[in-house]
């Protein structure tokens, strides 16, 4: 007797199912396939069976992208708040109606979500172009209604590709190419309007770093043995020590860092040499005092791509 199936699990053989119109078994096999991923799985069940020859197969897909897009175009223009003066803009007012719709609040991390997804210009405001060439393709599959987009969000949300199930927490983790793409678009619209301008505010970097690397998302946490809160001693480091604001490297190598922090706690991948930001450097020395030296530098230096 197989057994039974997690409510992640359970969750991910309905949305497979609503977007592939294929029955419960199949979705189980494939699924199983590709770690209950559902964007991925949806690929290649769609890839499997579109048969015939390449240039058929092809067609057919184009002929699907087109139909999805103008479905997409349709559900757009319901939630433009000026169609007259920008009919290719839905502002504030429609962005939170479309939220409503798809049971999403505003400080939920499925924001961040949508907007790579999207490629939204800024937070609260979606285009009609990422809009719907971002839900005709996501990693290959088509979602073209409210009920459709919710659920492959949630989906997103609770897969690996943003967070660790609970059972996983004290195994070695790295961030997933999706969670990645979020990470640096979030950088992106976190930035003040205004030209030149090139850095995001402390305290708004942290309410997004929260966010991000969080119980919702890439957790930066010790979970065994010593349950260290890396985030919060990073946070309270800079917030006591840095106090300026947080420009894109500093941004972009706080991931790396704490990629390579939970890979290796004692933090032999650093060196004096390698070329991480001073703040982070400082960091170290802070963190190897408040742990009485557990911290080392046994193994090799990393060295950071720039």
């Amino acid at each position: 007797m197989p057994p039974a199936h997690t409510p992640q699990q359970k969750s991910a053989i309905i949305q497979f199912v609503e977007c592939t119109s294929s029955d419960k078994r199949t979705a189980d096999r494939i699924l199983r396939q590709h770690n209950w991923q559902v964007a991925s799985a949806a690929d290649s069940f769609f890839r499997q069976s579109s048969g015939g020859s390449s240039s058929l197969s092809k067609s057919s897909r184009q002929e699907d992208k087109s139909k999805a897009t103008k479905e997409l175009s349709a559900l757009f223009d319901k939630y433009r708040d000026d169609p007259r003066n920008s009919p290719n803009t839905i502002s504030i007012n429609g962005t939170q109606k479309y939220l409503t719709d798809i049971a999403v609040a505003p400080d939920d991390i499925r924001v961040l979500i949508l907007s790579t997804i999207i490629d939204s210009p800024s937070l609260g405001t979606m285009g009609r172009p990422g809009f719907t060439a971002g839900w005709a393709d996501v990693e290959g599959a088509s979602y073209t209604t409210i009920k459709a987009q919710k659920s492959q969000l949630q989906s997103l949300s609770e897969s690996t590709s943003i967070n660790m199930p609970a059972s996983m927490k004290n195994t070695k983790r790295k961030p997933e190419p999706f969670f990645r793409r979020v990470y640096k678009k979030t950088f992106v619209l976190a930035l003040p309007e205004g030209q030149n301008v090139r850095a995001i505010p402390l305290e708004e970097a942290t309410e997004y770093w929260r966010l991000l690397l969080g119980p919702k998302g890439f957790e930066w946490k010790e979970f065994s043995p010593s349950n260290f809160p890396w985030l919060d001693e990073y946070i309270g480091f800079l917030q006591d020590k840095w106090k300026k604001a947080i420009n894109k490297d500093l941004w972009e190598q706080t991931l790396a860092f704490a990629e390579k922090s939970l890979e290796d706690p004692k933090m032999g991948f650093w060196s004096e040499d390698a070329a991480w930001p001073g703040v982070i450097d400082e960091f170290v020395g802070f963190v190897k005092e408040k742990r009485g030296g557990d911290g080392g530098q046994d193994g090799e230096a990393m060295e950071v791509d720039r």
